[in-house]
Formats: structure tokens, sequence, C-alpha cells
């Protein structure tokens, strides 16, 4: 809930960033921008497709009883789950730290 609008927001921000660059002139280079928002906007559709997916599987497993759910958590919504936080990680490195709604990996083991 909060991560997807906050780096829809930073591509926006990078993409109007863009749009004022080459306004000023056209050969200035924005490649690195560019790469950030075309590789942030593929990471943050596939999050929300890998969201998307876990949630389906979580409305199964609460169905499940007992033991059966536990194996349905192992075999279904906890690969569901390890899928979504790579995309996350993999978004987390590429967006303003000012962006990011949470402490960072960075923030949480060098904070003293």
């Amino acid at each position: 809930r909060d991560i997807i609008p906050a780096v829809s927001k930073y591509i926006g921000t990078l993409s109007d960033s863009v749009n004022a660059k080459l306004n000023v002139s056209k050969s200035i280079n924005v490649s690195a921008e560019r790469d950030i928002i075309e590789k942030l906007s593929d990471l943050l559709a596939s999050t929300y497709d890998a969201y998307n997916a876990l949630e389906r599987v979580e409305k199964t497993a609460v169905t499940k009883a007992d033991e059966e759910a536990a194996f349905y958590y192992k075999d279904s919504v906890i690969p569901k789950m390890e899928a979504l936080r790579r995309l996350v990680d993999s978004m987390e490195v590429l967006c303003a730290r000012e962006y990011w709604p949470m402490p960072t990996y960075g923030d949480i083991t060098f904070r003293i």
C-alpha cells in the first residue's frame, strides 16, 4: 500500500526532470534517468502482478484447515511472498531515499 504509490511518485518526478532538462536542450544526456525510469516501471508492473498473485493464494489459504493449510502456505503462499520481496528489494536500490516509505536495509543495519 505504500511502496507502489511511492515508486510511482518517484517515477513521475524523474519523468518531470527528464522533460525539464530536454526543454532546456535536446542534447542534455538523460540516459541515466531514462534507464532508471524504465527499470522501475518494469519492476513496478511486476510488483503489482506479484502482489495480486499473492493476494489470490492468500484467499485460498484461509479456506484450508490445519495441516493442509500449513503445506499450502509452504508450497504456495511463501514462494509468492518471496517473489514479491525480491521485486521490492530491487526497487529499493533504485528509488531515491526520500521517496522510500520505510527504513532501508542500510538504515536498519548501520543505525547505531
